[in-house]
């Protein structure tokens, strides 16, 4: 039967009277885990000889210095995953194409598993996320940063360490080996401090910007921004500056005085 074309909210064309997405959509669209492995260890494999890597890399980490002491091989392996896939699906390429594409083109006889997950993960991208509930060791429910609709991701790891209110940009993949969305690698924990900023990029962008209604397009160009605030506000967080009403810095003085009854003095601070 041939699903080309089919709206997932359309009925399902195999007569089931279910919607597409909830019927015939997860088998015709079904991953396994060995697919995803092998799709990400071509896409490593590729993207190790692209010679676009080396000033993508430089764009994506910015001026920080990987070499501070809080840069553990933890937070290394975050930052090395969300590059992976942020050169692989969202940093457009001089032509107009992303690397993806680049990589379909050159393996025509790729499996079809591990096809439809490159190919479903080209229309994803980082995004900010509030975590609205946890079911440790199980799931996690997702709400996008500025929208209202919620998503129940499938996560045992992060599901026991995540906890409600918690802010993450993550990339979903739509359809998992699960068989439902999942958070995929470089998923970057953000700090508190940084939410109301990226709120305000996020609005700054969309006033300026025209997006498709899913807005995948804005945050694909986004994806470096969250990556740098992300390694400012957590891998090396520097002293926040401290300002009067007025907007001024604050200076921090000392004043000593003579006191001509330090008895009575001691006792009035006392």
């Amino acid at each position: 039967m041939d699903f080309r074309g089919v709206s997932r909210n359309a009925p399902c064309p195999c007569g089931s009277g279910r919607k597409f997405k909830k019927c015939c959509y997860r088998a015709e669209r079904w991953i396994t885990q060995l697919d995803r492995a092998f799709a990400i260890e071509l896409l490593d494999e590729f993207i190790a000889d692209c010679d676009e890597r080396r000033d993508a890399l430089d764009v994506f980490r910015g001026d920080f210095d990987l070499d501070v002491p809080t840069m553990t091989d933890h937070f290394r392996e975050i930052s090395d995953d969300a590059f992976l896939f942020w050169f692989a699906f969202d940093h457009e390429l001089a032509d107009g194409t992303y690397v993806v594409d680049r990589l379909l083109k050159a393996n025509p006889s790729l499996p079809p598993g591990p096809r439809r997950y490159l190919e479903q993960m080209r229309g994803t991208a980082m995004m900010p996320y509030e975590v609205v509930a946890v079911q440790p060791g199980s799931s996690v429910v997702l709400r996008r940063l500025g929208a209202q609709e919620e998503i129940e991701v499938r996560e045992k790891t992060a599901s026991k360490t995540l906890k409600r209110w918690d802010m993450l940009v993550a990339r979903l993949a739509p359809l998992g080996p699960s068989g439902g969305p999942e958070i995929e690698m470089g998923a970057m924990l953000m700090a508190p401090m940084a939410k109301e900023e990226i709120a305000k990029i996020v609005d700054d962008e969309l006033d300026e910007g025209s997006y498709g209604e899913d807005h995948v397009g804005l945050f694909k160009d986004l994806g470096e921004i969250f990556h740098e605030i992300w390694l400012e506000r957590i891998v090396d967080p520097r002293l926040p500056t401290l300002q009067t009403a007025d907007g001024d810095p604050v200076i921090y003085v000392t004043m000593r005085f003579d006191v001509n009854d330090v008895e009575r003095v001691r006792k009035a601070l006392d």
